[in-house]
């Protein structure tokens, strides 16, 4: 087992301090990067602005849905690994919710705009973090990076299932104009490199 997470960490740190590097560089310049509004324009002319899979994708972290998957993330990680990594859910979801208040309080990084790119729902507060990217990575980023540290084939394909879960959740908050993608992927890094953290600690109890 011990190959294995390491083989999976391996390529998680690194892809995790490019999502941080770009969610600074966000901040230091307060616009998109290059690219990035041709990126959702890309995503809209796909999916349209405000179709209505991405207003689910975007409850799921909202009260009282996230609440619904962190407990059947928990459940599921139970029945997968026992009690210990069960208890890493709330612990990494409370982290999560910790650092979209401390970031919203010292950090403010403008949402895209109307003028740039179709918006659903205009809106002046920081598109840094993302409350969405963080509820998810500490739930759906933990079961991926548990699952996919895992030799059994059937846990590991949960895990790529959850993968996929993100990949969904970001088109949906790109296309409909409520973060950048360097604002989501950060936020997806961050609670990613606090989840490990748990697990890690977890696991050394």
């Amino acid at each position: 087992m011990k190959t294995r997470r390491t083989m999976t960490r391996r390529p998680l740190l690194p892809l995790c301090a490019i999502g941080l590097l770009l969610g600074l560089l966000n901040w230091a310049l307060q616009e998109p990067l290059p690219g990035e509004a041709a990126l959702t324009r890309g995503v809209q002319a796909l999916f349209g602005y405000q179709p209505g899979w991405a207003n689910v994708m975007t409850k799921s972290a909202t009260e009282p849905w996230m609440w619904a998957m962190t407990l059947a993330v928990a459940i599921l990680l139970h029945m997968l690994h026992g009690a210990r990594m069960a208890l890493a859910v709330p612990i990494s979801f409370a982290l999560a919710i910790a650092a979209d208040g401390l970031l919203r309080f010292y950090v403010h990084s403008p949402r895209p705009l109307a003028a740039l790119v179709a918006v659903a729902k205009p809106s002046s507060s920081s598109g840094l973090a993302s409350t969405y990217g963080l509820v998810t990575g500490a739930t759906i980023g933990l079961l991926a990076i548990v699952a996919l540290a895992d030799r059994r084939a059937m846990v590991r394909a949960i895990g790529w299932i959850a993968i996929g879960w993100m990949v969904a959740g970001w088109a949906a908050r790109v296309t409909m104009g409520g973060h950048w993608t360097s604002q989501l992927l950060a936020s997806y890094a961050l609670s990613a490199v606090m989840a490990l953290g748990v697990v890690r600690l977890l696991r050394r109890c």
